[in-house]
C-alpha cells in the first residue's frame, strides 16, 4: 500500500509540474479529491491489493529456492534439486520460465 501511495503521489506530482500557473483553485481541489477518491477505491480493491502484495513479497522467496536448486543440480543432488525446484515453483510460476526446454 505504501509503494502503490508513492507511486500515485509521484504520479501527482508530474501531473502538477506539467500544469501551468494559472489554474485556478477550484480546479485543484476537484483534482485533489478525484485522487483521494480514487485511491479510496482502489485500498478497497482486493484484486489491486493482492496483486501488489504477491509481487512484492513472493519474489525473493521464490528466486531463492531457484538459486538454490540450480546450486543443487550442480552438485549432481537432482532428487533434493527437483524438490526445492517444485517448492519454488509452488510460490511463483514465473520459476517455470527457467526450465529447460
Amino acid at each position: 500500500l505504501g509503494l502503490y501511495t508513492l507511486v500515485l503521489t509521484e504520479f501527482r506530482r508530474r501531473s502538477d509540474q506539467s500544469k501551468d500557473d494559472t489554474s485556478d483553485e477550484l480546479s485543484n481541489a476537484h483534482m485533489t479529491w478525484s485522487w483521494r477518491i480514487a485511491m479510496g477505491l482502489t485500498c478497497l480493491s482486493k484484486r489491486i491489493h493482492s496483486i501488489f502484495i504477491l509481487r512484492l513479497f513472493n519474489d525473493a522467496p521464490a528466486m531463492f529456492l531457484l538459486y538454490l536448486s540450480t546450486y543443487l543440480f550442480a552438485k549432481s543432488m537432482w532428487r533434493t534439486g527437483c524438490l526445492v525446484f517444485s517448492l519454488g515453483v509452488s510460490i511463483k510460476m514465473n520459476i517455470l520460465l527457467f526450465a529447460p526446454g
